[in-house]
């Protein structure tokens, strides 16, 4: 759950979902954040008091992806589409037509989803790095063997093994993985 005083007041709004709680900071242009994986709204900390400065209204909400403080129904859908109608569903009831979106991560993923299905109501995005293409949302057996989200990125032959993902870049973990597979098999 978002602590940091640097992202404005502490609010919260009832979804059909379940509430979120979300920071608010400024005025005039409407700009939402839309944070990844495992991370709350404090990924915007630092962010939100010089895009507030500038003259936006900044809304930074903890989304339901595992970092979140308040649990959502039992009925709540996870799913990268069920997220996107949360998304939805805060913009209607803040009143919000249009807006800035700015994702970092997962969310980049899901801003992308948002603006397919309602590209009426983005006036702007900013994708920092972000899932897309090939590495949006990996398919289960990514995490059924070999190293924790390199089977997505290497494809069912990676010879990795072991319950951590390594650090690597995709670019390079890709390399890494083919030359242990050719110095395992040559």
């Amino acid at each position: 759950m978002a602590i940091s005083v640097d992202l404005g007041q502490a609010r919260s709004v009832a979804l059909s979902s379940g509430p979120i709680a979300y920071r608010e900071r400024g005025g005039g242009d409407p700009l939402l954040f839309v944070h990844g994986l495992l991370v709350d709204a404090d990924l915007w900390r630092a962010f939100s008091p010089v895009v507030s400065a500038a003259g936006s209204r900044c809304m930074a909400p903890d989304w339901p992806l595992g970092a979140h403080g308040h649990p959502m129904a039992t009925a709540a859908d996870p799913s990268p589409a069920g997220i996107v109608e949360l998304i939805r569903e805060f913009l209607d009831r803040l009143g919000l037509d249009t807006m800035t979106l700015v994702a970092n991560d997962t969310g980049g993923g899901l801003t992308q989803l948002f603006i397919a299905r309602y590209p009426e109501r983005v006036a702007r995005v900013v994708l920092t790095p972000s899932d897309c293409f090939e590495y949006c949302f990996p398919r289960r057996s990514a995490h059924s063997s070999g190293c924790p989200g390199c089977r997505a990125r290497c494809g069912p032959s990676c010879s990795r093994s072991g319950t951590r993902p390594c650090s690597a870049s995709p670019r390079s973990h890709r390399s890494s993985c083919r030359s242990e597979r050719i110095r395992r098999h040559p």
